[in-house]
């Protein structure tokens, strides 16, 4: 017997059972249109055409679910997931296994943004905190060369935060500049500079770092 003619048995037989299990009418309607099309990775694919699918749902709702896999079990003498599927062939499944792995691979990526971000995140608010406290710590602030002194202190963490960031997130150059701005105003603004002239010396530093 092939494994269509074995799964088009099992799927009969559960059917049977499924009647024992005291389901509605429109359950029974939903099993005999369903077609068997799988049993693989502990799941049974059931297939529907486009017309039929709308009774997917019966046999995969919270309620009735249980019912179903009861009924399979029973035959199979294992439990085992209810898959829904459109299209009542093989390659139906193939084409639903394929979305699926698409979009595995489309969260996945997500995710790692979603962690790279945060990462840069941290970076840069520790960034910002390092700033103040590079001003904080020194007390003749009022003369220019104990500012100058800061700012450049200041820069080189910029500078080691940008290059933190990007191994980080290689892809996150538009957060990176918006915080480098942010770093940038807050340093001018402790050194009572302008922001160009501070955003000069920093492009100045990082040239000649390359």
């Amino acid at each position: 017997m092939s494994e269509q003619m074995d799964l088009e048995e099992l799927w009969k037989q559960a059917q049977e059972a499924l009647v024992a299990e005291d389901t509605s009418r429109s359950v029974w309607d939903a099993a005999r249109a369903a077609v068997p099309i799988a049993l693989e990775d502990e799941a049974l694919v059931l297939g529907f055409t486009p017309l039929n699918m709308k009774h997917a749902s019966y046999l995969t709702s919270t309620l009735n679910k249980p019912k179903v896999q009861n009924a399979v079990e029973h035959v199979l003498g294992r439990r085992v997931d209810i898959v829904t599927v459109e299209g009542d062939t093989v390659e139906a499944w193939e084409r639903e296994k394929e979305r699926q792995a698409r979009r595995a691979e489309a969260a996945a990526a997500r995710l790692r943004e979603s962690v790279a971000a945060a990462g840069t995140e941290l970076i840069w608010q520790e960034l910002y905190e390092e700033i103040g406290k590079i001003f904080r710590s020194v007390r003749d602030r009022r003369f220019p060369l104990s500012r100058g002194k800061m700012v450049t202190t200041a820069l080189k963490q910029v500078l080691d935060a940008e290059k933190r960031a990007h191994e980080e997130d290689p892809e996150g150059a538009d957060v990176g500049n918006k915080a480098i701005n942010r770093a940038i105003d807050r340093i001018a603004t402790l050194a009572e500079m302008p922001a160009t002239t501070v955003a000069i010396e920093y492009l100045r530093m990082r040239g000649a770092e390359r």
